[in-house]
């Protein structure tokens, strides 16, 4: 209860604030109160009509009277409130928009990459990814006219993964688009610049491997023999070493030894497996060491294919270089796409390739999904098959070739030098030169000191840690 004083009117006002006032002039009680937004005044009578003259008959009379007004007063403060709230509410998220404008489709990538909440992926990684939003994005714009973020919704996804794989790509190219999509809108939940993540739904397929062939020794020799330039010193370097293309073409010449004969290098594939992750020995077998010995001195700074490297580096670009080997793979009549699928060349009866008005080797589409069967990684394979046919124990060809088994880790460290160059001049002559080459090369000083040096004991360890592991 509250009491008043209206000192002008020299009336005593009593109630509760929006319940009514009593007030008292000449000995009765009056009522004032507010109702549909205008003020009332009344005297206060019983139900013979006579003044009230008590507060607590004037008090009763009071609540009877205000206390509809009460119960409706009550529910549009709530309306009120609830409104306040909504508006609040709605002010709010517009401030959010206001400071957070809608991702651009354009600006997603940099946004993604310097996020707290995506995998620490390594640097081969990010450059897929990369390479995997870009294409999205581009298709995203160009063919369904989205410029944020927030307008890729499940049916978008739906759409975008229909076409993807109706465009020929394998089940593995396609599991790898859509699972980097599904982590990347992921990501940018987490981040609040995407209210759900469309891609969620977007199930894999079921994978159908199909390994590369091997390369016959002929083959090898006609690829090798009609590449020029930095092409030949490419595939060069994939028969001799069995490194994968990307190791290939993004080989520095501070990897490679050519007074030991050797190439020490951590394999892209690896870098992202471990923060401290072991190179691969491998030897440099006289064909190759004839090609890198070309280069002179002085220029051997940098990436050995230097063009090929920029190449490689710049996302999406990477398929330029695959498409030029598979190019010259069908130039010297080698098909790059398995039976019944793909562009196979148009051949002779004798089995010769046609050729158009300009040279150019011709190919019939027989499928439009293409199995590749021949590419850059087919020397991969061969190289290990060559090994194997020459003897070379499995344990040595596992750690030349960067066996992704943790449990071959420590292989990587002990094949000597001596092994690896070994292994390399195991290989057959595919390039037509002898196998064994004639005369020796210089034995570097340094190198003969040591050897005089070397007592029995020394000779001993050295062939004991050689043979670690091999059963004579």
């Amino acid at each position: 209860m509250k009491t008043t004083t209206d000192l002008k009117n020299g009336k005593q006002k009593r109630g509760l604030r929006g319940a009514g006032y009593l007030y008292k002039r000449a000995g009765k009680y009056w009522l004032e109160y507010k109702a549909g937004g205008e003020r009332v005044r009344r005297a206060l009578k019983d139900a013979d009509g006579n003044a009230l003259t008590t507060t607590v008959e004037a008090e009763a009379e009071r609540k009877r009277i205000v206390a509809p007004l009460l119960a409706d007063d009550k529910a549009e403060a709530e309306r009120q409130i609830l409104a306040r709230l909504q508006s609040a509410e709605s002010e709010a998220d517009l401030a959010r928009e206001v400071a957070h404008d809608a991702l651009q489709l354009s600006k997603a990538w940099d946004v993604y990459r310097v996020s707290t909440h995506r995998p620490d992926s390594g640097p081969r990684t990010l450059k897929d990814y990369q390479s995997y939003w870009l294409h999205f994005a581009r298709w995203a714009e160009g063919v369904k006219g989205l410029s944020d973020v927030e307008s890729v919704t499940k049916q978008i996804a739906k759409e975008y993964a229909q076409e993807f794989l109706a465009g020929g790509r394998s089940a593995n190219t396609y599991n790898k688009h859509t699972a980097f999509l599904r982590l990347f809108f992921s990501i940018m939940t987490e981040d609040e610049h995407a209210k759900d993540n469309p891609f969620r739904g977007i199930r894999a397929r079921k994978l159908k491997p199909h390994s590369r062939r091997e390369l016959t020794i002929k083959e090898l020799r006609t690829i090798l023999d009609k590449a020029d330039g930095e092409l030949a010193l490419l595939l060069g370097i994939g028969t001799f070493t069995g490194l994968r293309l990307g190791d290939c073409a993004s080989l520095q010449w501070g990897e490679v030894d050519l007074v030991r004969h050797t190439i020490r290098r951590v394999p892209n594939k690896s870098k992202g497996r471990s923060d401290n992750p072991e190179p691969v020995l491998v030897g440099i077998p006289a064909p190759l060491h004839d090609r890198l010995a070309v280069t002179p001195t002085k220029h051997r700074r940098g990436p050995v294919c230097p063009k090929t490297a920029a190449l490689y580096e710049v996302p999406n670009s990477q398929p330029k270089v695959t498409r030029e080997i598979q190019a010259h793979f069908l130039e010297c009549g080698i098909d790059v796409h398995a039976p019944g699928t793909g562009d196979r060349i148009d051949r002779k009866a004798n089995g010769t390739p046609e050729r158009d008005a300009l040279g150019k080797v011709k190919t019939i589409r027989q499928d439009a999904r293409a199995v590749v069967e021949v590419g850059f990684h087919s020397l991969r394979h061969t190289y290990v098959s060559l090994h194997a046919e020459r003897g070379t124990p499995q344990a040595v060809i596992q750690a030349l070739v960067g066996h992704g088994n943790p449990a071959m880790t420590r292989l990587y460290t002990h094949i000597g030098e001596a092994a690896a160059v070994a292994a390399a001049n195991a290989l057959p002559a595919i390039t037509g030169e002898p196998e064994v080459p004639k005369g020796r090369e210089p034995i570097p000083d340094w190198a003969v000191e040591l050897i005089r040096e070397l007592s029995v004991k020394n000779v001993a360890g050295i062939k004991a840690d050689l043979l670690e592991g091999y059963e004579l």
